[in-house]
C-alpha cells in the first residue's frame, strides 16, 4: 500500500493531513507496519516529535503505541535519518533489543567508547570484582550509551547472587529483552522474604508467566491478601496463558484451612473448567467436605482424583481417609483391601498411609494388627516409629476403650517423643471413656509446659461434664478456653446448653448476650434458641413468684 495514495500522486502531505491520516490509518484497523511507515517517513517532512506524537495518538493502548513507534525507528534507521531515529528512541518508553541494535550499529561512537566499557564490565564479572563493574556501569551512564541487555543481565545476576536483590531488580528494570529466569530467581528471593510490593511491582514485566502467577499468589495468601489473590486468577483465567494448577491449588488449600467451603468450591469449578488439577486442592476440598458431614461428595472428589493420577499416594491417601470418616465397619475393611492393592501395584508407601492403616485396625478392634503395622512402617521408613503411626496407634487405643493405654504410653514410651497432636488424642480417649480426672490432670500439665492444645481437647471434657450435669466444671474449662484463644460457636452453644440443662436460664441468656456482642455471632438457630430462653426465664420467674406466696400463707 502506497501512503500518497491517500493525498494523490504529486501531494505531501501537511503536519495536520498527516495526523488525520494515522488516525485514519488505526480506525480503519490496518496495521502499522515498516513498509507503511517508510512512507509515512519518506513524504513527510516536518518535526519527528509531531510525527511520534500522532502515531501514539493514532494507537489505542500503551503497548501498541510502543510497538508502532519501535517501528517508526526502525523504518527511520532505514531509511538514512539516523538523529530522528534517536531523538523518537528518547522519547519512547520502551525501546525493543532490536531496535537498540539498529540505533547502536548507526552509533559512531559506539564501537568505541561503550564496547571498550563493556568488554571491561564482562572481565570485572568474571573474576568477580563488582566495585570494578559497578563503576564502569556508571560512567556508560554518564556517556548516555547504557550497556547492552546481555551485560544488563550479567550484573543483574551478579548482585541477585551476592544478595543485593534491589540492585539486582534495579538493573533488571533497564533490560528490554525478556529475561524470564532472572525474573523468576528475583520474584523468588523476594517471596522468599514476603516482599508483597517488589513481587507485585516484578510480575508486571512477566506476561503472565505461570511461574510467576504461582509466586505472586503464594505471597498474596502469606500477606493474608485472599480475596486479591482470587480477582487476580479469576482475571487470568480467559487469558492466553492460564495460571497452573498449582496457583489455584494454593487458594483452594488457604480457604479450606479458613473453612470457606463456598469460596474453595468456587475456585475449583474454575480450576476444573480450565482442565487444571492440583492433588493439594483435591485432598484440602475433600477433607473441607468430610468435616461438613458431606461423605458423598468427597467420595466423589477422591474418584476423581483417582482417575487423573490413579498411581498417586495422593489419590490413595485422599480415598483413605475417606474411608476412615465413616463409622462403618464395611468402610474400614475396605481401607485395608485399598493398602493391599497399594502393596500390590508398588506404590510407595508413606508415614501417612501406614497411620490410616492402624486407624483402620483400630476402629476394627485389631489390637495386634495395629502393633505389627507399626513395626512394619518402622522398617519401611527407616525411624523407629512414624510420628503420624504412633498417633493413629493412640487413636486406636482410644477406639477400643483402653484409654488408659494411651496415656500410658504417651507419659511414656521407647518409640518417639509425643508431640502436641498425641496428647491431644490422649486427652480426647480419657475423656470419651469418662475419666475426666485424669484427662483434666493431663490437660492443665501440658498446658502448662505450653504445650500448643487445639480446642477439641477443651471441648471433650466441656462436652462430657455437660453430659453429666457439672456446670462448674464446664464453666471452669470454658474460662480455660476463653483466656487461651477466641472460642468458637461450639464452645459457646456447649456452655448455653449446660446452663439450660441446670435451668439456668438467666445465664443461659447471659451468655448468648455476650456470644452476640462478642467475635461470635450466634446462628438463626441460637437466636431462636434466645427467645426460648427469655420464655423460660419469664416463667421461672412467675414459678418462683407463686412459691414464695404458698410459703408466706403457710
Amino acid at each position: 500500500m502506497c501512503f500518497q495514495a491517500w493525498f494523490g500522486a504529486d501531494q505531501s502531505p501537511t503536519e495536520v493531513e498527516l495526523i488525520a491520516a494515522c488516525e485514519r490509518l488505526t480506525s480503519e484497523g490496518v496495521r502499522l507496519g515498516i513498509t507503511l511507515l517508510r512512507e509515512i517517513v519518506k513524504q513527510f517532512k516536518g518535526n519527528i516529535e509531531s510525527l511520534a506524537a500522532a502515531l501514539k495518538k493514532s494507537t489505542q493502548s500503551m503497548s501498541e503505541a510502543n510497538k508502532a513507534v519501535n517501528t517508526l525507528i526502525i523504518a527511520l534507521v532505514d531509511c538514512g535519518r539516523r538523529d530522528e531515529a534517536f531523538l523518537v528512541a528518547e522519547n519512547c518508553a520502551y525501546v525493543t533489543g532490536f531496535a537498540r541494535q539498529k540505533l547502536d550499529r548507526q552509533d559512531p561512537d559506539y564501537d568505541q567508547e561503550s564496547r571498550g566499557l563493556e568488554k571491561s564490565i564482562i572481565n570485572h564479572l568474571e573474576i568477580g570484582n563488582m566495585e570494578a563493574a559497578s563503576m564502569d556501569l556508571r560512567k556508560m551512564d554518564r556517556l548516555r550509551q547504557g550497556p547492552s541487555d546481555n551485560v544488563l543481565a550479567d550484573l543483574s545476576w551478579a548482585y541477585l547472587h551476592r544478595g543485593r536483590k534491589l540492585d539486582a531488580m534495579q538493573l533488571f528494570k533497564r533490560i528490554k529483552t525478556t529475561r524470564m529466569p532472572l525474573l523468576i530467581s528475583l520474584m523468588s528471593k523476594f517471596s522468599a522474604e514476603r516482599n508483597l510490593p517488589a513481587c507485585k511491582e516484578l510480575f508486571s514485566f512477566s506476561k503472565n508467566n505461570p511461574r510467576a502467577v504461582d509466586i505472586l499468589v503464594e505471597v498474596l495468601l502469606y500477606s493474608g491478601e485472599t480475596n486479591e489473590a482470587r480477582r487476580l486468577l479469576d482475571s487470568l483465567s480467559n487469558g492466553k496463558i492460564p495460571p497452573s494448577g498449582r496457583s489455584f491449588g494454593r487458594v483452594i488449600v488457604k480457604l479450606c484451612k479458613a473453612n470457606d467451603l463456598e469460596g474453595a468450591y468456587g475456585v475449583f469449578l474454575n480450576m476444573r473448567s480450565l482442565q487444571l488439577h492440583d492433588p493439594n486442592a483435591y485432598v484440602s476440598l475433600s477433607g473441607l467436605l468430610r468435616r461438613r458431614h458431606r461423605i458423598e461428595d468427597a467420595f466423589k472428589l477422591s474418584d476423581e482424583l483417582m482417575r487423573i493420577y490413579p498411581s498417586s499416594t495422593f489419590s490413595y491417601n485422599c480415598l483413605l481417609d475417606n474411608l476412615l470418616a465413616s463409622n462403618n465397619p464395611i468402610q474400614h475393611r475396605r481401607a485395608l483391601r485399598v493398602f493391599e492393592e497399594m502393596e500390590r501395584r508398588e506404590i510407595p508407601l508413606t508415614d501417612s498411609v501406614y497411620a490410616a492403616v492402624i486407624k483402620a485396625h483400630g476402629k476394627l478392634h485389631n489390637k495386634t494388627e495395629c502393633y505389627r503395622f507399626m513395626e512394619e512402617a518402622s522398617k519401611a521408613i527407616g525411624i523407629p516409629v512414624p510420628i503420624a503411626s504412633f498417633n493413629s496407634f493412640l487413636f486406636a487405643l482410644g477406639e477400643m476403650g483402653a484409654p488408659e493405654d494411651a496415656h500410658r504410653l504417651v507419659v511414656s514410651n521407647n518409640w518417639v517423643e509425643p508431640d502436641d497432636v498425641s496428647y491431644g488424642i490422649v486427652i480426647r480417649c480419657l475423656a470419651k471413656g469418662r475419666r475426666l480426672h485424669e484427662a483434666e490432670e493431663l490437660l492443665e500439665s501440658q498446658s502448662a509446659r505450653g504445650r500448643g492444645l487445639f480446642e477439641h481437647e477443651y471441648l471433650a471434657l466441656m462436652t462430657n461434664y455437660a453430659n453429666e450435669g457439672n456446670l462448674s466444671k464446664v464453666e471452669s474449662m470454658f474460662r480455660r478456653l476463653l483466656a487461651r484463644s477466641k472460642p468458637s460457636s461450639t464452645a459457646y452453644n456447649c456452655l448455653i446448653k449446660s446452663y439450660m440443662q441446670n435451668n439456668d436460664f438467666e445465664g443461659a441468656e447471659n451468655v448468648f448476650r455476650d456470644m452476640k456482642e462478642g467475635p461470635v455471632f450466634p446462628s438463626e438457630r441460637k437466636q431462636s434458641t434466645a427467645l426460648a430462653l427469655r420464655a423460660g426465664s419469664a416463667i421461672l420467674k412467675v414459678l418462683n413468684f407463686f412459691d414464695e406466696k404458698v410459703l408466706t400463707c403457710r
